[in-house]
């Protein structure tokens, strides 16, 4: 950070907008450190509770939504290509949920 402080110090704006440059980050690390995370996570068996919903269902979640009435993440179903399940609604157990 220190080293972005002392760079923008030094240009000016027409410098940077004029010389073409761009400055970018990430909160969320690059492609290394994406790929140590799945690698943990699939080592140590770290997974998501889902809710797999089907498309028509959409409109449904969002109102559950901003409602606060949802406990898990939302997967759409888009193409209705995933295994049905007992009962479709409620969300699946964590030794159900895709890895």
């Amino acid at each position: 950070m220190h080293r972005l402080q002392e760079l923008l110090r030094s240009c000016t704006f027409e410098e940077l907008l004029l010389g073409r440059k761009l400055i970018g980050g990430s909160m969320i690390g690059g492609i290394k450190e994406t790929q140590d995370m799945i690698d943990f996570v699939a080592k140590h068996g770290v997974t998501a509770d889902i809710e797999v919903i089907p498309i028509d269902y959409v409109n449904t979640a969002m109102e559950r939504m901003l409602k606060s009435d949802v406990r898990y993440r939302f997967v759409i179903d888009i193409g209705n290509t995933l295994k049905p399940m007992l009962d479709f609604w409620k969300p699946l157990s964590s030794e159900h949920v895709a890895r």
